[in-house]
């Protein structure tokens, strides 16, 4: 993050006059006339999706990577950078850095260095998946107006109304999860879903601020806040070993609400196929319930737009003769997200039209109440009785189902698949010894959890993606 701040002590050097054997010396400021001054001359200056007009001033070399202008003249210095990271993100790091905070978009500090005090202004604006700023930094007092022009002209990616994904990035790299987010809204995502764990986010909120803005930024976003997760608990503070112990529930709504507010998600999910391991628990069944009602109380007092709702699986409740804990927690909420992952027995995937009938079925769970799909899909792995071609009529299947559904929203699981699946599988087995002595089970698991993305973890696409991005018009 040092490269977030470097272009403007690379100013202080020009300010203050030190050697630099490629920048022009900036002219000393010559005495104010008792008329206003008029503005220097602009010139326009675009750069993918964003533009503004700066002053026609010298030209200077930029002295780190992320700034592409920089300008001087009349005692100060004008620059422009690009940065790949959230405006949070990079306005905390200022803020930290000048010791000011800032008001909206703009941030006014001081800057002393060779025993002169330098005043500036940065201006940070959040286009296309990356943090533009505008700074000036002058002898005097700067002239906030010559920030004003920038303008960002968002794209208009052709969406589909309540179609969704997961948007999972290649290779499992931090470093793509941006290009992953963009390549899903350009291909028709109107809903994008991430999964967070409490625990990890109570003190430190840098992994939500990357995520947030990025997931946000071109359409609708669904949240999932994993207290349980399938058939384990989520990771909580360590303060908190279970949900239902004293002050759980009150510190929980805190944090959603600070939450919320802080990203204003449309959805906000609590719990993650929270039947699974309430099944195997019944005596928290209520504890859960009650923090589910306390925790949607508390968001509707702050967010009273934000939908509220916890997740449940379809594929297990019906086996498993669960659906009762379904119909137990929908009043508790504004509507129920599903998951549906139609295999047989282990994780078998042979019968596309089972995978038709589940969705099918889902509205007479809890007959009137308000669903959407978090999760579905179709494994493209042989080993697991699938292929490619099964994977792709399955995703026919769930356009025609999405064409006359009356779901709030419908969302593939997922873009790109995992690359590493022992990893991942891993959650779902700490602390049960009994499954991780089973190696065939675990495998075929493994297998599951890593053939349902649209494309392979290297970019390359399956025979779904095509079809995808005919349905969404994006395959031209």
């Amino acid at each position: 993050m040092k490269e977030g701040t470097a272009f403007l002590l690379a100013v202080v050097l020009l300010l203050a006059g030190c050697p630099q054997e490629t920048s022009p010396e900036i002219p000393a400021p010559e005495p104010q006339p008792e008329a206003p001054p008029e503005e220097p001359p602009a010139t326009e200056f675009s750069i993918g999706y964003f533009s503004f007009e700066h002053p026609d001033w010298e030209d200077a070399l930029p002295q780190d990577k992320n700034t592409f202008l920089l300008k001087t003249g009349e005692g100060c210095a004008f620059s422009a950078g690009e940065y790949p990271l959230s405006s949070r993100i990079l306005r905390q790091e200022l803020e930290k850095q000048f010791g000011a905070e800032f008001s909206g978009e703009y941030i006014e500090y001081t800057i002393n260095a060779e025993g002169t005090s330098y005043n500036a202004i940065t201006r940070a604006i959040y286009c296309d998946y990356k943090t533009y700023t505008l700074s000036l930094m002058c002898i005097d007092e700067p002239d906030s107006s010559l920030l004003s022009s920038a303008e960002c002209k968002k794209r208009e990616p052709d969406i589909k109304p309540g179609l969704g994904l997961m948007p999972i990035p290649a290779n499992d790299s931090s470093e793509l999860i941006l290009p992953a987010f963009r390549e899903a809204r350009e291909n028709g995502a109107d809903i994008l879903s991430w999964y967070f764990f409490w625990g990890p986010l109570e003190n430190n909120l840098t992994v939500a601020d990357h995520i947030m803005e990025p997931l946000s930024y071109e359409g609708k976003t669904a949240v999932l806040m994993n207290i349980i997760y399938s058939n384990v608990l989520g990771e909580f503070p360590e303060r908190y070993e279970s949900f239902d112990e004293p002050g759980f529930k009150e510190d929980f709504a805190d944090f959603s609400v600070d939450f919320v507010k802080r990203y204003s998600p449309d959805y906000y999910f609590i719990g993650g196929e929270v039947d699974i391991y309430l099944n195997m628990h019944r005596e928290q069944l209520p504890a859960f319930k009650e923090l589910l009602s306390h925790t949607y109380e508390r968001i509707k007092e702050e967010s009273p737009e934000t939908q509220v709702g916890t997740v449940v699986t379809y594929h297990y409740a019906k086996d498993y003769n669960a659906t009762d804990i379904i119909q137990e927690l929908a009043p508790e909420c504004d509507l129920i997200g599903y998951t549906v992952h139609p295999y047989e027995g282990r994780y078998n995937y042979s019968n596309v039209s089972r995978g038709t009938e589940y969705l099918e079925e889902l509205p007479e769970v809890v007959q009137g109440k308000p669903y959407a799909i978090l999760e579905t899909g179709w494994s493209s792995s042989p080993l697991l009785g699938s292929s490619e071609e099964k994977q792709d009529q399955f995703l026919e299947e769930f356009f025609s189902h999405y064409e006359n559904s009356d779901a709030e929203f419908m969302i593939w699981f997922s873009l790109h698949e995992w690359s590493d699946c022992r990893e991942h599988s891993e959650r779902y087995t700490k602390d049960l010894p009994e499954i991780e002595k089973k190696e065939e089970y675990l495998e075929r698991f493994r297998e599951f959890l890593c053939s349902l993305g649209l494309k392979n973890p290297d970019r390359s696409p399956k025979k779904a993606w095509a079809t995808w991005k005919e349905y969404t018009g994006a395959q031209k």
